[in-house]
């Protein structure tokens, strides 16, 4: 009856030491989205990297949504931001997939250098400067550009002519607008 006990209790330390073992070292991936999930750009973006990570079950994958395009006010930003942070901490992610401007201008970039955590951002308008992102050792992406260049040399090619065009930009006075105009585009 002891070794009876004694086999079942090994077997069960034994299964809490290897499942605990096991969820410690599985990477961890939070995706944190600048805006809600009602969002058709913010739902192909979250559609694409399902696809990726669907064959994928060994990472774990959580979603946060700031939602700060339904909500820019400055109170909800500054709540947000800090709940995003908390959920950060508390997941303890090995990436953090951040998507868009707010999400690098609020919570990401504030983990620059961190060297638990990897930041891939994606559909960025601002700089790299901006977010402290050339500076870090961890983060890498993809900057969100207009392809000037492209424009101009079909505007000429249509055109049949080799002359500078000049290209106006409208846009409305949000900050996407404004990233846009002030980004580097040569």
């Amino acid at each position: 009856m002891v070794l009876r006990l004694f086999f079942v209790g090994l077997f069960v330390v034994g299964s809490a030491y290897f499942l605990v073992k096991e969820n410690i070292s599985t990477p961890r991936i939070l995706v944190l989205q600048s805006y809600g999930s009602d969002y058709s750009w913010t739902r192909d973006v979250d559609l694409g990297i399902k696809r990726i990570l669907e064959k994928e079950n060994t990472i774990g994958v959580r979603w946060h949504y700031m939602d700060t395009k339904n909500h820019p006010e400055e109170h909800y930003i500054k709540k947000i931001a800090i709940v995003s942070k908390r959920v950060i901490d508390q997941f303890k992610p090995t990436v953090i997939i951040a998507v868009d401007d707010d999400a690098q201008e609020y919570v990401a970039k504030y983990y620059n250098n961190d060297p638990k955590i990897k930041i891939v951002f994606s559909g960025v308008n601002g700089t790299r400067e901006q977010y402290g992102f050339d500076k870090a050792n961890n983060v890498t992406g993809i900057l969100e550009r207009i392809p000037i260049e492209g424009l101009v040399d079909t505007l000429q090619l249509l055109a049949d002519s080799t002359k500078d065009i000049k290209i106006i930009h409208i846009g409305d006075s949000s900050e996407t607008v404004r990233f846009d105009d002030i980004a580097d585009y040569i």
